[in-house]
């Protein structure tokens, strides 16, 4: 996967979270569930955080601790540590399949030099 196709995915991520917490923080007002000293607070938490996110574990950290401060982004919190583990699973698993096509390569390669 080359830089820019993982910037890509972590601005997509980034932008994602940023969103998620948006709708998360107008149900919250809209369902009386936040002062809107608290929606304050955290809006602006996350319009300066979000800048200082670097890869996805700092997002990953500052979900976290939202969600202890914010019950209402637990299910958010809980959602995007999953998919964030799958993702890293499945690059995992792309990086043992490209080495074992790499060796198949090289039997290949051997064979057809004999």
């Amino acid at each position: 996967m080359t830089h820019t196709q993982l910037d890509s995915e972590f601005l997509s991520k980034k932008h994602f979270v940023v969103h998620q917490i948006t709708k998360e923080l107008l149900e919250a007002i809209e369902g009386d569930l936040l002062s809107r000293d608290s929606s304050r607070l955290l809006a602006t938490e996350v319009l300066e955080m979000k800048d200082a996110w670097k890869d996805v574990d700092d997002i990953l950290t500052f979900l976290k601790k939202c969600s202890e401060d914010y019950p209402f982004l637990q299910k958010l919190n809980e959602s995007f540590q999953k998919k964030i583990q799958e993702d890293r699973a499945a690059l995992t698993l792309s990086k043992q399949d490209a080495q074992k096509l790499e060796n198949i390569q090289q039997q290949l390669s051997k064979l057809s030099q004999e």
